[in-house]
């Protein structure tokens, strides 16, 4: 059973799901051509044109020209309309960025949603009060001031040389939404054991009914609560053979979330 496959989406930049352990069917990628504008200290417009994220500006895959630079002070606003339909208006729906560098505020129909702080770490923010069916509007207003403070900047310093990177601003990791029910499947954790065959599923938060798949054959169908242990004559994975089981898990709601495992262990 190819589940992952349906989850990208043509060919928008790295459209794949972000999340490959936890997918759902009701999400949108963000990634793409959006619209970026750099604007001055003075709030003026230094920079405008198109974007492709998730590259940051710096770099020859955004689409910008060589020797874009990010001055201490200025700003960049990005922009892009994007289309919701009834599966990404659910109970919940959130807005998952990879990481933007280094600080943002996020605008979704005029609405400020939230902001963050971190160059290097992953964020979600709940705009289920703001989508709305059909049109809708983000805005992403960030700045970097990481290589001249104490934020973390890894190697980028603005006099880039010897050990040091050009610096590099503004989104650089996939935008993307998904949508869910009110009582939904929060989280979960998969543990193998490659001694007795077996998979445990925990944390699931709740009643759920778990479905593996062995190469799109249904081998185990169970209902539980929270936590489950499966046992059967799971092929171990290893680099010659690297098996891995398809597995979905639902819940009474309607939520549904797939997922995969491989059983194997190592040690002395």
């Amino acid at each position: 059973m190819q589940l992952k496959t349906k989850f990208e989406t043509g060919n928008i930049p790295h459209s794949e799901h972000p999340l490959p352990q936890a997918m759902r069917e009701s999400w949108l990628c963000l990634n793409g051509e959006w619209k970026l504008c750099k604007l001055d200290k003075q709030s003026q417009i230094a920079f405008e044109g198109n974007i492709f994220v998730p590259f940051s500006p710096e770099t020859i895959n955004s689409g910008i020209q060589d020797g874009f630079v990010l001055k201490s002070g200025e700003t960049l606003v990005y922009t892009r309309d994007f289309k919701a339909n009834e599966d990404l208006i659910q109970g919940i729906t959130l807005l998952h960025f990879g990481a933007v560098d280094s600080q943002c505020e996020v605008f979704v129909n005029g609405q400020k949603v939230g902001e963050h702080v971190g160059g290097f770490t992953a964020f979600t923010l709940d705009i289920s009060n703001v989508i709305r069916l059909g049109e809708n509007f983000i805005k992403v207003v960030c700045a970097d001031e990481a290589t001249r403070n104490s934020g973390a900047r890894g190697k980028q310093l603005d006099k880039h040389g010897e050990i040091w990177y050009t610096p590099q601003s503004g989104i650089w990791q996939t935008v993307w939404l998904e949508s869910m029910p009110t009582t939904h499947i929060d989280t979960f954790t998969i543990t193998p054991n490659a001694l007795e065959k077996t998979v445990t599923i925990n944390n699931v938060g709740g009643k759920a009914e778990i479905v593996v798949f062995d190469d799109g054959n249904e081998i185990l169908r169970k209902t539980f609560e929270n936590t489950i242990t499966l046992a059967y004559d799971f092929q171990l994975w290893s680099p010659e053979n690297p098996k891995l089981y398809d597995f979905t898990l639902g819940n009474d709601a309607g939520d549904k979330v797939f997922s995969y495992f491989g059983v194997r262990s190592f040690g002395q």
